[in-house]
């Protein structure tokens, strides 16, 4: 019996190190779980000086799955798996829109509330304020934040 557990913890142990290397739905992860707990109580059941055996299977499956995450993180193969490095974005703040403040042009596309607009000639993205605007009608610029062009419509009187 004793050989029976001793293979049931070395398949357990085999299990719960190919669940860290093996990405998966656990199962490698699950039949290691029951192998041990299989393993831990045919000792304690038909081996003499149980305790001493489960204690020695116990430290021996917690050392070799502590070595695998040791030696998996040392590892290249780890590289594609755990993100070591942050993405840092700089925002980068165009001068030349703060000189649209404040002028004026036609409406390319409606404005719904997002669309293009012509201003002397140039061709941009613009927001309107929250309204909708239809295409070919008069707008001026009144605010620039983000980078982004908010618009508003010109009143023809």
């Amino acid at each position: 019996m004793i050989y029976l557990a001793l293979a049931l913890m070395l398949i357990g142990t085999i299990c719960l190190v190919c669940e860290i290397f093996i990405p998966g739905f656990g199962v490698f992860g699950i039949c290691g779980i029951i192998s041990s707990i299989s393993a831990i109580i045919i000792t304690i059941l038909y081996v003499p000086f149980s305790v001493f055996i489960v204690a020695a299977e116990i430290i021996f499956m917690l050392g070799a799955v502590y070595a695998a995450i040791k030696r998996f993180r040392s590892n290249k193969c780890s590289d594609g798996i755990i993100l070591k490095e942050t993405l840092n974005e700089e925002k980068k703040e165009f001068m030349y829109l703060d000189n649209l403040l404040g002028q004026e042009g036609r409406c390319k596309t409606p404005l719904k509330p997002f669309g293009s607009i012509d201003l002397e000639g140039v061709v941009m993205e613009a927001f309107s304020e929250g309204e909708y605007i239809n295409a070919g009608e008069m707008i001026k610029v009144v605010k620039i934040c983000e980078n982004k062009i908010y618009v508003r419509k010109v009143n023809a009187n």
